[in-house]
Protein backbone atom coordinates (compact mmCIF):
# COMPACT_ATOMS: atom_id res chain seq x y z
CA UNK A 1 0.00 0.00 0.00
CA UNK A 2 1.15 3.78 -0.49
CA UNK A 3 3.17 5.42 1.83
CA UNK A 4 1.12 6.92 4.56
CA UNK A 5 2.16 9.73 6.91
CA UNK A 6 4.54 9.18 9.17
CA UNK A 7 2.00 10.20 12.21
CA UNK A 8 -0.58 7.23 10.53
CA UNK A 9 2.68 5.03 10.33
CA UNK A 10 4.03 5.17 13.67
CA UNK A 11 0.81 6.01 15.84
CA UNK A 12 -0.56 2.79 15.27
CA UNK A 13 -3.06 2.48 18.04
CA UNK A 14 -4.16 5.78 16.40
CA UNK A 15 -5.83 3.73 13.49
CA UNK A 16 -5.59 -0.10 14.29
CA UNK A 17 -9.39 0.39 15.57
CA UNK A 18 -11.00 2.44 13.10
CA UNK A 19 -12.64 -0.41 10.91
CA UNK A 20 -14.15 -2.30 13.97
CA UNK A 21 -14.79 1.02 16.51
CA UNK A 22 -17.24 2.13 13.88
CA UNK A 23 -19.33 -1.35 13.38
CA UNK A 24 -21.84 0.28 16.16
CA UNK A 25 -22.24 3.53 17.32
CA UNK A 26 -18.57 4.71 17.94
CA UNK A 27 -17.78 4.76 22.16
CA UNK A 28 -14.92 7.04 23.76
CA UNK A 29 -13.34 4.21 24.45
CA UNK A 30 -12.89 2.83 21.11
CA UNK A 31 -12.77 6.89 20.04
CA UNK A 32 -9.01 6.95 21.62
CA UNK A 33 -7.77 3.31 20.37
CA UNK A 34 -9.00 4.82 16.66
CA UNK A 35 -8.07 8.07 17.81
CA UNK A 36 -7.97 9.37 13.85
CA UNK A 37 -10.09 9.92 10.92
CA UNK A 38 -7.54 7.31 9.01
CA UNK A 39 -9.44 4.12 8.06
CA UNK A 40 -8.10 1.01 8.29
CA UNK A 41 -9.13 -3.03 7.23
CA UNK A 42 -10.44 -5.00 10.80
CA UNK A 43 -9.91 -8.49 11.17
CA UNK A 44 -12.92 -9.14 10.02
CA UNK A 45 -13.71 -7.14 7.00
CA UNK A 46 -14.46 -3.55 6.59
CA UNK A 47 -17.54 -1.45 9.06
CA UNK A 48 -20.28 -0.28 8.36
CA UNK A 49 -19.36 2.63 8.61
CA UNK A 50 -20.91 5.67 10.78
CA UNK A 51 -24.14 6.64 8.74
CA UNK A 52 -26.43 9.79 9.05
CA UNK A 53 -23.72 11.92 10.38
CA UNK A 54 -21.99 13.40 7.48
CA UNK A 55 -19.11 15.94 8.00
CA UNK A 56 -15.61 17.20 6.77
CA UNK A 57 -12.80 18.39 8.71
CA UNK A 58 -9.18 19.62 9.00
CA UNK A 59 -6.75 17.50 10.59
CA UNK A 60 -3.52 18.56 11.81
CA UNK A 61 -0.72 15.72 12.68
CA UNK A 62 2.33 16.66 15.07
CA UNK A 63 4.83 13.87 15.44
CA UNK A 64 7.66 14.74 18.13
CA UNK A 65 10.62 12.43 18.96
CA UNK A 66 13.83 13.32 20.52
CA UNK A 67 16.77 10.25 19.79
CA UNK A 68 19.16 8.70 22.25
CA UNK A 69 21.92 11.04 21.15
CA UNK A 70 19.61 14.27 21.77
CA UNK A 71 18.43 15.24 18.33
CA UNK A 72 14.96 15.92 17.74
CA UNK A 73 12.26 14.89 14.66
CA UNK A 74 9.67 17.40 14.27
CA UNK A 75 6.76 16.73 11.78
CA UNK A 76 3.47 18.57 10.93
CA UNK A 77 1.66 16.46 8.39
CA UNK A 78 -2.17 17.36 7.21
CA UNK A 79 -5.32 15.49 6.29
CA UNK A 80 -8.46 16.68 5.16
CA UNK A 81 -11.35 14.13 6.11
CA UNK A 82 -14.57 13.87 4.36
CA UNK A 83 -17.65 11.29 5.47
CA UNK A 84 -20.26 10.96 3.67
CA UNK A 85 -24.16 9.69 5.15
CA UNK A 86 -23.77 6.17 3.75
CA UNK A 87 -20.81 6.27 6.31
CA UNK A 88 -18.25 6.33 3.09
CA UNK A 89 -15.09 8.11 4.06
CA UNK A 90 -12.57 9.76 2.03
CA UNK A 91 -8.90 11.23 4.17
CA UNK A 92 -6.48 13.19 1.78
CA UNK A 93 -2.73 13.40 3.24
CA UNK A 94 -0.40 16.08 2.72
CA UNK A 95 3.26 14.49 3.45
CA UNK A 96 6.65 14.93 3.07
CA UNK A 97 8.40 13.68 -0.17
CA UNK A 98 10.92 10.97 0.74
CA UNK A 99 14.68 10.82 -0.44
CA UNK A 100 14.52 14.73 0.57
CA UNK A 101 12.62 15.80 -2.35
CA UNK A 102 11.37 19.18 -2.69
CA UNK A 103 7.72 19.59 -1.74
CA UNK A 104 4.84 17.71 -0.66
CA UNK A 105 3.39 14.70 -1.66
CA UNK A 106 -0.47 14.30 -1.59
CA UNK A 107 -2.53 10.54 -1.50
CA UNK A 108 -5.76 9.72 -0.85
CA UNK A 109 -7.56 6.86 0.92
CA UNK A 110 -11.14 6.27 0.20
CA UNK A 111 -13.05 3.92 2.58
CA UNK A 112 -16.71 2.87 1.04
CA UNK A 113 -18.08 0.15 3.29
CA UNK A 114 -21.02 0.05 0.66
CA UNK A 115 -19.04 -2.22 -1.77
CA UNK A 116 -16.77 -3.41 1.24
CA UNK A 117 -13.68 -1.88 -0.30
CA UNK A 118 -10.66 0.69 -0.29
CA UNK A 119 -9.66 2.64 -2.35
CA UNK A 120 -5.49 4.50 -2.74
CA UNK A 121 -5.15 6.89 -5.05
CA UNK A 122 -1.82 8.13 -6.23
CA UNK A 123 -2.52 11.88 -7.16
CA UNK A 124 0.41 13.12 -8.93
CA UNK A 125 0.69 9.46 -11.22
CA UNK A 126 -3.16 9.28 -11.21
CA UNK A 127 -2.85 5.94 -10.31
CA UNK A 128 -5.81 4.22 -8.31
CA UNK A 129 -5.54 1.10 -6.46
CA UNK A 130 -8.70 -1.05 -5.38
CA UNK A 131 -8.45 -3.46 -2.72
CA UNK A 132 -11.77 -5.69 -1.42
CA UNK A 133 -12.47 -6.46 2.24
CA UNK A 134 -14.24 -9.54 3.26
CA UNK A 135 -17.91 -8.61 4.49
CA UNK A 136 -18.78 -8.32 8.08
CA UNK A 137 -18.87 -11.56 9.72
CA UNK A 138 -21.24 -10.66 12.20
CA UNK A 139 -22.90 -7.49 11.11
CA UNK A 140 -25.55 -7.29 14.36
CA UNK A 141 -22.73 -7.38 17.00
CA UNK A 142 -20.68 -4.87 17.91
CA UNK A 143 -18.03 -6.65 19.68
CA UNK A 144 -17.04 -9.20 17.33
CA UNK A 145 -16.12 -12.57 19.23
CA UNK A 146 -11.78 -12.26 18.77
CA UNK A 147 -11.77 -8.91 19.92
CA UNK A 148 -12.26 -7.57 23.49
CA UNK A 149 -14.50 -4.43 23.55
CA UNK A 150 -14.48 -4.44 19.96
CA UNK A 151 -12.14 -1.98 19.89
CA UNK A 152 -8.86 -3.04 18.61
CA UNK A 153 -9.06 -4.53 15.08
CA UNK A 154 -5.20 -5.83 14.68
CA UNK A 155 -5.02 -8.11 17.85
CA UNK A 156 -1.32 -7.09 19.79
CA UNK A 157 -0.35 -7.46 22.84
CA UNK A 158 0.04 -3.98 22.15
CA UNK A 159 -2.95 -2.64 22.15
CA UNK A 160 -5.04 -3.58 25.49
CA UNK A 161 -8.52 -2.19 24.48
CA UNK A 162 -10.24 -0.23 27.27
CA UNK A 163 -13.30 -1.18 28.82
CA UNK A 164 -16.15 0.35 27.15
CA UNK A 165 -17.45 4.08 27.88
CA UNK A 166 -19.63 2.69 30.94
CA UNK A 167 -16.89 1.21 33.11
CA UNK A 168 -15.86 5.18 33.91
CA UNK A 169 -19.16 7.46 34.22
CA UNK A 170 -17.66 10.00 36.89
CA UNK A 171 -15.68 12.86 35.78
CA UNK A 172 -11.86 12.55 37.88
CA UNK A 173 -12.73 8.76 38.56
CA UNK A 174 -10.07 5.89 37.44
CA UNK A 175 -10.64 1.99 37.02
CA UNK A 176 -7.58 0.47 37.25
CA UNK A 177 -6.51 -2.92 35.47
CA UNK A 178 -3.62 -5.33 34.95
CA UNK A 179 -1.58 -3.25 32.51
CA UNK A 180 -3.21 -0.35 32.08
CA UNK A 181 -5.34 2.24 33.91
CA UNK A 182 -8.49 4.14 32.29
CA UNK A 183 -9.58 7.68 33.80
CA UNK A 184 -12.46 9.77 32.60
CA UNK A 185 -11.19 13.22 32.12
CA UNK A 186 -15.32 15.01 32.24
CA UNK A 187 -16.25 17.40 29.16
CA UNK A 188 -15.01 19.76 27.63
CA UNK A 189 -15.79 22.29 24.61
CA UNK A 190 -13.11 22.17 21.37
CA UNK A 191 -14.66 24.01 18.01
CA UNK A 192 -18.01 24.64 19.19
CA UNK A 193 -18.94 20.52 19.86
CA UNK A 194 -18.92 19.18 23.66
CA UNK A 195 -16.15 16.18 23.59
CA UNK A 196 -16.03 13.72 26.08
CA UNK A 197 -12.28 13.23 27.73
CA UNK A 198 -10.76 9.87 28.62
CA UNK A 199 -7.31 8.94 29.61
CA UNK A 200 -5.12 5.42 29.13
CA UNK A 201 -1.96 5.14 30.85
CA UNK A 202 -1.04 0.97 29.77
CA UNK A 203 2.37 0.19 31.36
CA UNK A 204 4.44 -2.84 29.50
CA UNK A 205 5.86 -4.91 31.92
CA UNK A 206 10.18 -5.65 31.58
CA UNK A 207 10.71 -8.79 29.28
CA UNK A 208 7.62 -8.58 27.40
CA UNK A 209 8.87 -6.85 24.46
CA UNK A 210 12.74 -7.60 24.86
CA UNK A 211 12.83 -4.39 26.76
CA UNK A 212 14.70 -3.85 30.52
CA UNK A 213 12.29 -1.83 32.45
CA UNK A 214 8.93 -0.86 32.19
CA UNK A 215 7.55 0.78 29.18
CA UNK A 216 4.95 3.74 29.85
CA UNK A 217 2.83 5.00 27.50
CA UNK A 218 -0.29 7.55 28.28
CA UNK A 219 -2.98 8.03 25.18
CA UNK A 220 -5.72 10.36 25.81
CA UNK A 221 -8.94 11.15 23.27
CA UNK A 222 -11.75 13.63 22.92
CA UNK A 223 -14.67 12.25 21.80
CA UNK A 224 -17.61 13.58 20.33
CA UNK A 225 -20.95 12.14 20.55
CA UNK A 226 -23.06 14.62 18.16
CA UNK A 227 -20.19 13.88 15.80
CA UNK A 228 -19.38 10.56 16.45
CA UNK A 229 -15.38 11.52 15.94
CA UNK A 230 -12.64 12.10 17.93
CA UNK A 231 -12.00 15.58 18.01
CA UNK A 232 -7.98 15.84 19.30
CA UNK A 233 -6.07 12.42 20.33
CA UNK A 234 -2.66 12.46 21.49
CA UNK A 235 -0.18 9.57 22.00
CA UNK A 236 3.24 9.65 24.40
CA UNK A 237 4.94 7.01 24.12
CA UNK A 238 9.10 6.28 24.56
CA UNK A 239 9.62 4.57 21.57
CA UNK A 240 7.47 6.73 19.16
CA UNK A 241 7.80 10.12 20.77
CA UNK A 242 4.42 12.33 20.79
CA UNK A 243 1.89 12.36 18.84
CA UNK A 244 -0.93 14.50 18.14
CA UNK A 245 -3.88 15.18 16.08
CA UNK A 246 -6.02 18.15 16.12
CA UNK A 247 -9.36 18.62 14.03
CA UNK A 248 -10.77 21.65 12.77
CA UNK A 249 -12.56 23.57 10.51
CA UNK A 250 -15.73 21.46 10.73
CA UNK A 251 -18.80 21.19 8.38
CA UNK A 252 -21.85 18.90 8.86
CA UNK A 253 -22.76 19.39 5.26
CA UNK A 254 -23.37 16.09 2.66
CA UNK A 255 -19.67 15.81 0.58
CA UNK A 256 -19.92 15.96 -2.86
CA UNK A 257 -20.43 11.90 -4.32
CA UNK A 258 -17.50 12.36 -6.83
CA UNK A 259 -14.90 12.67 -3.61
CA UNK A 260 -15.41 8.63 -2.77
CA UNK A 261 -15.20 8.21 -6.61
CA UNK A 262 -12.09 7.25 -8.79
CA UNK A 263 -11.32 9.74 -11.16
CA UNK A 264 -12.40 9.14 -14.82
CA UNK A 265 -8.47 9.45 -16.02
CA UNK A 266 -7.09 7.26 -13.57
CA UNK A 267 -5.50 4.19 -14.38
CA UNK A 268 -7.11 1.39 -12.42
CA UNK A 269 -5.51 -1.81 -10.76
CA UNK A 270 -6.88 -4.61 -8.61
CA UNK A 271 -5.05 -5.12 -5.50
CA UNK A 272 -7.20 -8.46 -4.61
CA UNK A 273 -8.54 -8.88 -0.97
CA UNK A 274 -6.94 -7.87 2.25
Amino acid sequence: MRRLSAAFSVAVFFCAGMALAQRAEPQPGAALLAGTSSPGPGSEGVSRGVKGAPLSARITVTTTRVLADGNRIHRVEHEHYFRDSEGRTRTEYETEKSSGAAGRRRDVQIMDNTQNIIISLNVASKAATIRHLAPILHPDRATPPSTPAGNAAVQSPQLASPPSSGATTTAGSTSQHADWTNEDLGTTDIEGFTASGMRITQTIPAGKEGNEQSIVRVMESWYSKELKFALLTKSNDPRNGETTREVSDIQQTEPDPSLFQVPEDYKVTDGGQL
